[in-house]
């Protein structure tokens, strides 16, 4: 089955469900496979330039509502995950790989540069040759809120990128980063501590704007630090996501969790 405009019925075949009002759909396509899916689509939301590609059965995707500009991403899931999208400016397609029954959950206002991935699987499997035991198992992943992402980045299986945080080009971010914290590199390091930024474009600012930001004179609005949290309130959340026992749970859920507090996705260095 695909979907080329978000009209008409919202009921299709197979149990798979589809749920949008006052949404911009535009140059996207949705192709389904399995059965039992649901989308969720907030009204507001925007999708462009995308492709979501639903392989398997029983997975939740949520689209929160759009900032300003909309969101691009290639989304290929399988079986039993769930795939939270909270609104951000993703500056062309990313890349989100969502398998093996794991989680995928992007905050409100993040920017993700092109050609970035996000997968919650290895794809291939390792074996220790002693025991015989599977080595690399695969974890879901989760984004905070107002976090910046430059372009081609690998964010890999298990990682949390905490609220307000900053990564740099071409890193491969393999560790936990918490809020407000510069990481870069290959394999991620950190750079900075206490550091956080403004998501506008400086491309059109004349010498007399440079000047008037070298300093920002309140910082309340990108300092997240300041909540108290840790990385163990991202396992509770995938931990509840994984109890649900349908679709319809898996997003009633995610529509719970666009509504939790500012300091929903901190965690403190």
């Amino acid at each position: 089955m695909k979907i080329t405009q978000l009209s008409g019925e919202k009921l299709y075949e197979n149990g798979n469900r589809l749920d949008f009002s006052e949404v911009v759909f535009s140059n996207s396509i949705i192709e389904i496979f399995g059965k039992n899916n649901h989308i969720f689509f907030a009204s507001g939301s925007k999708i462009s330039e995308s492709k979501i590609s639903i392989y398997g059965d029983n997975n939740a995707i949520y689209f929160g509502k759009s900032k300003s500009s909309p969101t691009k991403i290639i989304l290929d899931i399988w079986h039993n995950s769930s795939c939270f999208f909270g609104g951000g400016w993703f500056t062309a397609p990313i890349r989100v790989a969502a398998s093996e029954h794991q989680n995928v959950i992007i905050g409100k206002d993040v920017l993700i540069g092109a050609e970035t991935f996000v997968m919650t699987s290895d794809v291939h499997v390792l074996y220790d040759l002693d025991t015989k035991k599977r080595l690399n198992f695969p974890s879901s992943v989760f984004i905070g809120d107002h976090v910046w992402i430059a372009r081609d980045c690998k964010v890999l299986k298990g990682v949390s990128i905490a609220s307000g945080s900053i990564v740099g080009a071409n890193t491969l971010v393999n560790k936990n980063i918490p809020s407000n914290t510069l990481f870069a590199g290959i394999p991620a390091k950190k750079v900075r501590s206490n550091v956080g930024y403004w998501g506008g474009s400086t491309h059109p600012w004349k010498q007399e704007d440079t000047e008037r930001n070298s300093v920002k004179n309140t910082v309340a609005d990108i300092d997240y630090q300041r909540f108290g949290g840790s990385f163990l309130k991202f396992e509770q959340y995938d931990k509840n996501l994984k109890a649900c026992h349908s679709s319809q749970e898996r997003i009633d859920y995610l529509k719970l969790m666009d509504t939790f507090s500012y300091d929903r996705f901190v965690a403190r260095d």
